[in-house]
């Protein structure tokens, strides 16, 4: 699958994530702002489906609202464990809308 569009970036504030649905997925949206981009991640955390869309964000890490696990939203690794993950999508921007490769998950 080629890349998939998921939203205009500047739909998605800045230090914030967006939750966003594509190709049947749910995904949340991050626009870093340290270094500046955009990364994306499944929306759910795997300890307790919190979405993680509304978890704050700091540097590269989101804090889910739930239980407080936070993951890195380059990496989709978690800080609790290296096994507690979620997947992570190489991302692009093309002529102001966001694109993700969701076949190639980290």
């Amino acid at each position: 699958m080629a890349a998939v569009r998921l939203i205009e970036a500047d739909r998605c504030p800045p230090g914030r994530g967006t939750f966003v649905e594509a190709a049947g997925r749910k995904l949340a949206v991050f626009h870093l702002t340290d270094p500046p981009g955009f990364a994306v991640i499944d929306n759910f955390c795997p300890h307790a489906d919190g979405n993680l869309f509304a978890g704050e964000l700091v540097g590269r890490i989101v804090t889910c609202p739930s239980h407080g696990w936070q993951f890195n939203v380059i990496t989709g690794v978690s800080n609790h464990s290296e096994a507690a993950r979620v997947n992570s999508y190489p991302v692009e921007v093309r002529n102001g809308v966001i694109y993700a490769d969701l076949d190639a998950a980290s």
